[in-house]
């Protein structure tokens, strides 16, 4: 491909990503440095969740702790303003948020607290839904 047209395809494709949410990976040097590479390997990654690229979102109606959903790219803004949206729930510091189960509220991943645990939360690992122990 010469590299007219080589910009003009990464120029639309930046442009599509940027419009659809879809984060696209760089080539490798070896790739780049070709100057007739063919079929390029590229990566594609959706980002479902928002604004951090990393995150994984929680599955809709799913029932989940705080520290895996840290563990999965949620931060402690998010949990904080997820408890914050939940009903009759104790006030608690951010370093509590950690210790409250969430529930998913839609398949973008918003996430709403469900309950504070005052000894701990069971982590399930996917078998079932996390749990408060009490």
């Amino acid at each position: 491909m010469n590299p007219l047209k080589r910009a003009t395809a990464r120029t639309a494709l930046g442009a599509c990503a940027a419009a659809t949410g879809i984060l696209l990976f760089t080539a490798s040097a070896a790739q780049a440095a070709d100057p007739d590479p063919g079929l390029l390997d590229i990566s594609v990654g959706v980002n479902v969740g928002g604004g951090n690229p990393g995150k994984i979102p929680c599955t809709y109606e799913e029932v989940v702790g705080g520290q895996v959903l840290l563990d999965n790219g949620y931060t402690t803004a998010e949990l904080r303003t997820a408890y914050d949206a939940g009903d009759r729930l104790p006030v608690i510091e951010d370093s509590q948020l950690t210790e409250v189960i969430y529930q998913c509220a839609d398949p973008q991943g918003t996430i709403i607290g469900r309950e504070y645990c005052t000894i701990a939360v069971e982590v399930q690992d996917g078998t079932a839904p996390d749990r408060c122990i009490m």
